[in-house]
């Protein structure tokens, strides 16, 4: 409905032109920044303490607003700011490891730049679990699956009886785990002592490493074993036939010892990850530098040569001349290792005959490569972790896509075939035609992959003879993801928060994630009364027990209070309660048994009476308009003597809003309603407010478009404004008849109108605001739609918020200061301008200015916190009389 004609269209524009080319030629008048819109993920909404989580922040423009904007945002969890990243084609990502245990309410704030204006993300809950329990599947030829037997299983199987695991790692034949008490366990082969346990007998159970206390990782290589420890240091044992184990010999060793430096002559500190290959291992320092040892036979050290080493030498950059840094997450194949840079690129060196050092040739590196793009042309970017295979790589991006390169015989790359790839190609998901996404892990088999998704789901792919996909289809190979079943066979295994692939076999940590309501003793509920939440945490089945610890009550992002469970349960009363809607949620800390966890949410209405308007009508009564937020309205009629005459309650009526009232000539009321997909209902009804008098027309939905106000001319047609997003306005005319006219104006860069006047002469008077508080008052003749204007301003500190016409078409308008002071401005039908100020009033904000039609006296409506408004009658400068009525009783 809201077109022009071309003719129309360009009438409007040239007057535009003619009538505001001085302005916008002006300096002091800016043009509107656009507004963004911010939006906030998890790479894993529940995680362990020891896991990285990356939280990537998407900020975009708000239709009509067009462009990428450009900045900064900023990463806080509650009050602690987490850091500041720059925006890349409107997204930023910010990766940590330092979240402690418990629930993180996390926020993204974005700068702003020339423009666009700066914006909030909602909250976003990160819970970090305490710990989990195991679960492992696939090939247990020597106990790497730990339940005390030595059969393959296609389903997940509980790892022994360990509980509180914090970390994970799987071996060529065994596994490992880190439990929340720093404590090592391990499983499985133990030939070369890889279990740690001073002897080199196999074990279906796990045990624990010997002599080791404080780890917070581990990684498992061939026939080795990795531990780091929360002092930076790092500890090996195992195989050592190829001086993987880091001592600058080649004796194998069933209990740890320490890895040296590249001196041979102390030790490697300062270690935040490591990584376990074939034959060789990695270590990240905190520097960013990454150090390397063992086998070397194709570059896989990374030092520019292939000589094997015992003792860790550092990996060098691609030209061989100084090193590679910036590092923030590396992994280990069986002959080649990667590592992802804080730029979110990939490097690789090693073993290349499959192509899996990803730059699109077959050539081994003892220097690293960067790995490029699916096309072969560009690089691969926005990478946040890898993981090795035996001849393929895995790269996980921020977006939660997933990446795969090299040798895919068994379908190791999820593309749907079994070519392997000398580029990265994207992995797909379970129908073939799209993509995998959501995804916050990745771990690499020999020929088998993993994908942990955000709501703890696990997809695998790839070699499957042993049952290592957990589908329940052992010989089957997959090249597309399947889901992991549940111990059952039935369903599929929920609550995962980490995982880890061996040679043949997975693994994975369920969380048990409680049930956690939120409840509301009354609902709405009125200001200053008092509500009671009542929130329940339980287990969910096949979980059991009852979950202990505290919850802590939000409103929005803002704590509300904390309280202990007492047989599950915990209530919190509050009678502060601001009017309006309250987004109610709970967060469970979480205990030995179970996880952190949210509630839903829970919209608490507070019933929040508004003034809206007070309009003087040609009987001398006052009419007065109030809406709340539960989609009701109230009609108040004040006598001549400004006592009560009558009062109507309308509503409820869901997803509506009133707006604005105006009073026709026989004094009957108009009110402006709006629904919330943006229709638009005009009401005429009666002086009394009776409902069986009520006739009303709906226009819309209109998108984009919102009305700004009503006022019913001498004739009785409404005049009703209409703004645009882009800040283009829409001026209708509608008879009393109900036939419709309109004209379109603008966009207008940096203005916004502001209310709407009809005169005598039924021309319209909008009021326009600048974003500098310059005010333009129109004047629009409604048969030809042909306007003049007056500008006045800008004041520093003064904002134009209504305008009234008296019978002689003069202007009135209404100035609030940042003080509360108001001003009445009389502008003549010559522009002449006197003008009174009043106040200021503490709390109390002038709204709206109407003019009496038969007194001509300036109604001003004054709105008071709670929703108490105040009619003032201004006769004559400076002599007033008031009226302050209270809002509806709820």
């Amino acid at each position: 409905m809201f077109a022009l004609s071309g003719k129309g269209r360009l009438r409007a524009f040239a007057l535009f032109l003619l009538l505001f080319a001085p302005l916008l030629m002006s300096p002091a008048v800016a043009d509107a920044q656009s507004t963004t819109a911010v939006t906030l993920s998890s790479s894993n909404d529940c995680s362990l303490s020891s896991q990285l989580v990356t939280l990537t922040a998407v900020v975009a423009a708000v239709s009509p607003a067009t462009g990428t904007p450009t900045g900064t945002v900023t990463f806080s969890d509650g009050a602690n700011t987490l850091g500041t990243v720059a925006l890349s084609d409107g997204q930023a990502v910010f990766s940590t490891m330092g979240f402690s245990l418990g629930l993180h309410v996390i926020t993204a704030v974005y700068g702003g730049d020339g423009n666009f204006g700066s914006a909030t993300s909602g909250i976003l809950i990160q819970s970090v679990a305490t710990a989990g329990s195991p679960w492992a599947w696939g090939l247990d030829s020597n106990g790497q699956l730990g339940n005390d037997t030595t059969a393959d299983s296609s389903v997940p199987v509980p790892v022994g009886s360990l509980a509180s695991i914090v970390s994970i790692a799987g071996g060529g034949y065994h596994s490992l785990a880190v439990k929340n008490d720093g404590t090592l366990w391990s499983c499985g082969y133990n030939g070369a002592g890889e279990l740690g346990n001073n002897s080199t007998a196999d074990s279906s159970v796990p045990v624990q490493v010997s002599s080791l206390a404080g780890v917070v990782a581990a990684s498992a290589g061939d026939y080795d074993s990795l531990a780091l420890l929360s002092d930076g240091t790092v500890w090996a044992w195992g195989d050592n036939s190829e001086a993987e184990l880091g001592s600058n010999s080649f004796a194998d060793s069933s209990l740890p010892i320490q890895v040296e430096d590249s001196t041979g002559t102390s030790y490697l500190t300062g270690v935040t990850a490591i990584a376990s290959g074939g034959y060789h291992n990695l270590a990240l320092e905190s520097d960013g530098t990454v150090w390397a040892w063992g086998l070397n036979e194709y570059g896989q050290l990374g030092n520019n040569n292939t000589t094997i080493s015992g003792a860790p030498v550092q990996v060098e950059d691609s030209t061989g001349t100084t090193y590679l840094t910036g590092i923030t997450a590396v992994a280990a194949g069986y002959y080649h290792s990667l590592a992802v840079r804080s730029d979110g690129t990939v490097w690789a060196w090693g073993y290349n005959p499959d192509g899996e050092l990803g730059n699109n040739t077959t050539t081994d590196s003892s220097l690293p490569v960067q790995v490029v793009g699916p096309t072969g042309t560009s690089y691969l970017t926005g990478v946040v972790a890898v993981a090795a295979g035996y001849d393929y790589s895995l790269a996980l991006k921020g977006d939660g896509t997933v990446w795969a390169w090299g040798g895919n015989e068994d379908g190791q790359l999820g593309n749907n075939s079994t070519t392997s790839s000398s580029v990265p190609v994207q992995v797909e998901d379970p129908t073939g035609s799209s993509y995998l996404t959501a995804v916050a892990a990745i771990a690499a088999g020999y020929y088998h992959c993993l994908a942990l998704e955000s709501d703890g789901t696990v997809w695998s792919w790839g070699y499957n003879e042993d049952g290592e996909l957990g589908d329940y289809a052992a010989g089957y190979d997959s090249g597309l993801p399947v889901p992991v079943s549940d111990s059952t066979g039935t369903t599929y295994l929920t609550g995962a928060v980490a995982i880890a692939a061996g040679g043949y076999q997975s693994i994975a940590i369920s969380a048990v994630v409680p049930s956690v309501t939120v409840t509301s003793s009354q609902n709405p509920s009125n200001p200053g009364q008092s509500t009671t939440f009542t929130a329940t945490v339980s287990a969910v089945a096949p979980a059991a027990g009852t979950p202990t610890g505290t919850v802590t009550f939000l409103d929005g992002s803002t704590a509300l209070g904390t309280q202990t469970l007492s047989n599950g349960a915990a209530v919190f009363s509050i009678s502060t309660l601001s009017g309006g809607n309250h987004t109610i949620t709970v967060l469970y800390s979480g205990d030995s048994s179970f996880a952190p966890a949210v509630s839903a949410a829970l919209t608490q209405a507070v019933i929040a009476w508004t003034p809206l308007s007070a309009v003087p009508a040609p009987d001398g009564t006052t009419h007065l308009l109030w809406a709340d937020n539960t989609g009701r309205a109230h009609l108040r009629i004040l006598a001549a003597g400004g006592s009560v005459s009558s009062s109507t309650t309308f509503g409820p009526f869901a997803g509506w809003q009133a707006l604005a009232l105006s009073v026709a000539p026989d004094s009957s009321n108009h009110i402006v309603w709006q629904y919330t997909d943006g229709t638009v209902s005009v009401w005429k009804i009666d002086e009394a407010g009776d409902m069986s008098s009520l006739a009303y027309t709906l226009y819309g939905p209109y998108a984009g478009w919102n009305p700004v106000g009503i006022s019913t001319a001498t004739d009785s047609s409404d005049h009703l404004l209409w703004k645009y997003t882009n800040n283009a306005i829409s001026d209708w005319r509608i008879s009393s008849t109900g036939s419709l006219s309109y004209y379109i104006y603008g966009p207008y860069a940096g203005w916004s109108p502001v209310g709407i006047a009809a005169a005598n002469d039924l021309s319209d008077h909008v009021l326009w605001k600048s974003i500098n508080n310059t005010m333009s008052a129109w004047r629009i003749n409604t048969s030809s739609g042909a306007f003049t204007y007056q500008l006045d301003g800008p004041y520093a500190g003064w904002t134009p918020v209504s305008i009234g016409v008296d019978a002689s078409d003069a202007n009135h308008i209404l100035w609030n200061d940042v003080d509360g002071t108001m001003s009445i401005w009389d502008l003549g039908s010559a522009g002449a301008l006197s003008y009174y100020l009043y106040g200021p009033y503490a709390s109390w904000s002038a709204a709206a200015v109407n003019i009496g039609p038969v007194d001509g006296d300036a109604y001003v409506l004054w709105t008071y916190p709670g929703g108490t408004l105040s009619v003032w009658n201004i006769s004559s400068p400076g002599v007033f009389t008031y009226n302050i009525q209270s809002p509806p009783a709820s």
